[in-house]
């Protein structure tokens, strides 16, 4: 069944409650079961929604009731620290009936929202944030691609060096004298900032002098 409007010249369009079936010849045909033109709007679209499998709702206030979701992440932050400063008990207590405190609740969820959201240009402190986080997140990424990188030219220059030297023996010597050489320290003024370790070696634009060795060691 499906609900078909069809329209009059001279008057409103008649609302048809009909089913299709096919004839003896196996044709195509619908017939109308009801006129539903007199009845409301609201009630046409609800038999409309059900007959398409879907579930009616009435346009009584009372008859939807909206749950909140449980807030969480940021939203969960923000909203804790207004109860944490007892804001919202504040605005409540100026209610005196169950509208008001309706409407209470309303003025909380704004101030959240503002809060982590929007501002008057659209955004706020959430957007800051993340921007911040993300910048910090993909520079360091960069920051150990563009090392790799520069650490794989190394080992290329080197290799490049031998083979215009026929051997790879000079570059073998004079990487064992860099090597040979004492390194200076990072000045006190900045050995807080410096990345020793493990992890330092990610962010080395060049390889060890072991390393180098090693490698031209072993495309002989």
């Amino acid at each position: 069944m499906f609900i078909e409007t069809v329209p009059n010249r001279t008057s409103p369009p008649a609302v048809l409650l009909r089913e299709s079936f096919r004839d003896e010849q196996g044709r195509s045909q619908k017939r109308t079961l009801a006129n539903l033109s007199k009845l409301p709007a609201s009630l046409i679209e609800g038999i409309r929604m059900l007959l398409k499998g879907g579930v009616a709702i009435g346009t009584d206030p009372k008859s939807l009731c909206i749950e909140r979701s449980l807030p969480h992440g940021h939203v969960a932050a923000a909203l804790g620290t207004v109860r944490r400063i007892a804001l919202d008990r504040l605005i409540l207590s100026t209610t005196k009936d169950a509208a008001s405190q309706r409407s209470c609740d309303l003025v909380v969820g704004m101030i959240v929202d503002r809060v982590v959201f929007r501002t008057e240009r659209g955004i706020g402190p959430g957007f800051y944030v993340t921007v911040i986080v993300a910048q910090i997140v993909f520079g360091v990424l960069a920051s150990l691609i563009v090392a790799w990188f520069s650490r794989y030219r190394a080992f290329r220059a080197d290799a490049g060096s031998a083979r215009l030297l026929g051997s790879p023996r000079p570059m073998i010597a004079a990487l064992g004298r860099l090597g040979g050489l004492e390194s200076g320290g990072l000045p006190d003024s900045v050995k807080a900032f410096g990345i020793g370790g493990p992890i330092g070696s990610l962010f080395a634009t060049h390889p060890p002098i072991e390393a180098r060795i090693a490698a031209l060691q072993a495309a002989r």
